[in-house]
Parts: structure tokens; C-alpha cells; sequence
């Protein structure tokens, strides 16, 4: 849908009772990551943990155990997650933190349009970013311009070549710039400003 002056009203689907939020649990874990005793299964019981203390329903669970972080947008299971954003089976993705969900910045700040124009959170708890405690509001996306009719980023760009981009840098064992030190924000803005100054790293 489009306001009277042209441009992309955002699309929101928030639900009014918290309690009934459907999220689901994105779980991406470099082989790595996981000699060093960081299991999916640990990644998984904290995003169930966090789940429960907010009393929302863990509808999906997304393996990507192993696969590169470069780029994850082409992935099925991000296919997958996609499409059940798109028709309201979830409203929300709990991960790790956001080199978690994937370190191509490009492809980071597309979700997060994607997400915001279907009134959908993303959810990083090292990061301590929750979009979902946001009062709801509009800014204006940072992806390619590739909306529908209705201000919306059509699936089936998604499966088109996605263009490179620089990757999202590991804080490992550093204060992250807008984590838990009392400057965290939990609304989509503050979550593009972060993403939009990552810095490259080859990591997967």
C-alpha cells in the first residue's frame, strides 16, 4: 500500500498480545565454532530460553550448522524463513548475535528491511537488540529499491543473484559498539547504524 504522496507505507502485522508472538530460531554454527564446544544444540536452548521468559511460541527451528556466513540469503533454510515471515506463520527471529545470522553486511541490512516492512523483529540476544520492545515506527529501508505495489521486497528477488558486499566483523572477546554496555537500542534504526559501519572480516 502507498500513502498519498507516493511513497511505501510500511506494512505491519504486529501482534497486540505478546504472549501469542510466533518466532523462530535461527541456528548457525561454524564447524569451528563447534571443536570449540559451541554446539547448536547450546545456541538453540538459549534461544528457547529467551522465548520463554518473553512467553512467545518457538514455531520453527532453521539449521544452518556449518554453512559459511559470507552469504546465507540463497540458503533453502533462508528461503524457507523468508517465505513464513512473508505469510505470518512467524513474526520474529531469535539468534545468537548477528554474525550468527550472517556476516555479508548487504545481506544483513536487507533482512532487516525485510523484516521491518512486514512488521516482523529480529531478535540478537548478544547484542542485546530486541526490535519487538520498539514503540512501532517507519524509517526509510537501506536495501536495493525493490519494492512491490505494496512497499514490499518481492520473494522472488530473493532468488536472483545478490550483489557482494562487505561482511559483518567479529567483536569476539570485545565490548560490542552497541551491546549490553548501556547503549543499546532495540529499534531497527539503531540496528542498521550498526550494521551500515561493520567493518570486513573472511571469517565464516
Amino acid at each position: 500500500m502507498r500513502c498519498p504522496n507516493g511513497s511505501a507505507r510500511l506494512v505491519t502485522r504486529r501482534i497486540d498480545n505478546e504472549s501469542e508472538k510466533r518466532v523462530g530460531l535461527w541456528i548457525r554454527v561454524s564447524t569451528e565454532e563447534q571443536t570449540q564446544g559451541e554446539s547448536p544444540e547450546h545456541h538453540e536452548a538459549r534461544g528457547r530460553m529467551y522465548a520463554e521468559m518473553k512467553g512467545w511460541t518457538v514455531a520453527e527451528v532453521y539449521h544452518l550448522e556449518g554453512v559459511s556466513g559470507k552469504s546465507v540469503l540463497k540458503h533453502p533454510e533462508t528461503q524457507r524463513m523468508m517465505a513464513e515471515v512473508e505469510k505470518g506463520h512467524i513474526t520474529g527471529l531469535i539468534f545468537s548475535k548477528l554474525e550468527r545470522l550472517g556476516r555479508n553486511a548487504q545481506e544483513l541490512l536487507y533482512f532487516a528491511d525485510f523484516f521491518q516492512e512486514r512488521g516482523a523483529d529480529l531478535i540478537s540476544l548478544a547484542e542485546a537488540i530486541d526490535t519487538s520492545t520498539r514503540t512501532a515506527g517507519s524509517s526509510t529501508p537501506t536495501s536495493p529499491p525493490w519494492p512491490n505495489s505494496a512497499g514490499k521486497r518481492p520473494l522472488t528477488a530473493l532468488r536472483h543473484p545478490f550483489p557482494s558486499g562487505p561482511s559483518l566483523a567479529s567483536h569476539s572477546g570485545e565490548p560490542h559498539p552497541l551491546g549490553t554496555n548501556g547503549r543499546t537500542g532495540n529499534s531497527f534504526r539503531t540496528l542498521k547504524s550498526l550494521l551500515s559501519g561493520s567493518s570486513c572480516t573472511n571469517s565464516s
